[in-house]
């Protein structure tokens, strides 16, 4: 037999249905009803998983959610159906899945609730009080496009959330995201992946590291923690190109020991008016420090004199300053018994209390 429909045969339509567990009713047959409702129930066992959280009217005036196992943020849960509910008459009503295995509604003019939960049917109803229309929104849950596609208004969405429910959360449990693809040899490939170290799961300081890979000759590399323009990382082996890279802040503490290799060099400035004395550290030196060099730029015609000390001894001769506006004068000798200024040490620049006018350049370098 065929029709325009497109059905197979009558003998194809009958084993079809027996593999599907669907028996025929036989003609003719006193168990007549039976046969049927053991036909309903092959039916429906079937599609039994397409039934599950499905919104239907027991009456015309009440909905109820049938029952079923579903899956909600990767978690199977089983619901059991509840009380028929009579909407609000003359409106629009929402139904939805709670994140807490439970129903709810509420009319269409409050919206969606905000908290997680699974969209599940829009109710109509007439001024009677009587059900018009029950509009299934189970797909947008359940049949999710595969490229996102989000509709929810608002000023943000979670686009892709990940939830992790660890039976037994620890320190420095990792969150790995991978991300494959297939080579020219057709294998399968981790290309690159985001780690998330949860370094404290301790409730109230929780703290977490995202770390980044990528494959580098055939090899997943890890590229090092991401940090963002709040946060900071120690720099090892890194390249930084000053022509386009800012580096700020810099000051002695941030500057290595000298050693073999040399170090890095700093200037100590300190004012001086009418021979004052300045006290560029008094006991707070930051760090050891040597003085290598030091002159004076002459702001006035007074001449003067000046000399650095560690607040007891003599580390340079005394400077004589020119009577000359902005002449440079600079220390003859350096004391190498007293040049090295130790952490929480002192240095001064020591006026001769009446005449000099200069600013005082001190040349140092950081040592161990």
């Amino acid at each position: 037999m065929s029709m325009s429909g497109g059905y197979p045969a009558d003998a194809d339509i009958i084993s079809f249905l027996s593999d599907m567990g669907v028996e025929d009713v036989t003609e003719n047959n006193s168990d007549y009803m039976v046969e049927s409702r053991r036909r309903l129930w092959g039916v429906f066992n079937a599609i039994r998983w397409a039934m599950t959280l499905g919104v239907y009217c027991p009456s015309t005036t009440t909905f109820n959610v049938r029952e079923g196992k579903y899956l909600f943020k990767g978690q199977v849960k089983t619901y059991s159906a509840g009380g028929a509910v009579d909407p609000t008459d003359n409106d629009t009503t929402y139904v939805w899945m709670k994140d807490d295995n439970t129903i709810d509604s509420g009319i269409d003019g409050d919206g969606w609730p905000s908290d997680e939960h699974i969209k599940l049917a829009e109710i109509d109803v007439d001024s009677d009080g009587v059900i018009t229309d029950v509009r299934d929104l189970r797909g947008r849950a359940f049949l999710q496009y595969p490229g996102f596609y989000l509709t929810d208004a608002g000023s943000s969405v979670e686009a892709m959330p990940v939830h992790w429910d660890s039976a037994s959360p620890a320190d420095d449990d990792e969150v790995r995201i991978p991300v494959y693809a297939e080579n020219d040899n057709d294998e399968k490939i981790e290309y690159a992946r985001i780690v998330v170290k949860l370094t404290d799961v301790s409730d109230g300081s929780e703290d977490a590291e995202v770390k980044l890979s990528r494959i580098i000759a055939g090899s997943l590399t890890s590229l090092g923690d991401i940090v963002g323009s709040t946060g900071t990382q120690t720099l090892t082996n890194k390249t930084i190109d000053v022509d386009s890279n800012t580096v700020s802040n810099i000051n002695g503490a941030e500057l290595a020991n000298s050693g073999s290799d040399g170090g890095v060099t700093f200037v100590l400035t300190a004012t001086l008016t009418a021979g004052s004395t300045v006290q560029i550290h008094n006991s707070n030196a930051p760090f050891k420090y040597r003085v290598l060099d030091a002159w004076s730029v002459a702001t006035s015609a007074d001449g003067g004199t000046w000399k650095l000390t560690d607040g007891s001894n003599d580390i340079t001769d005394a400077v004589t300053v020119t009577g000359t506006d902005k002449t440079i004068d600079r220390a003859g000798t350096i004391d190498d018994a007293y040049h090295e200024i130790a952490a929480s040490g002192s240095l001064s620049v020591v006026g001769d209390g009446a005449n000099a006018d200069a600013i005082v350049y001190v040349l140092a370098m950081r040592v161990s």
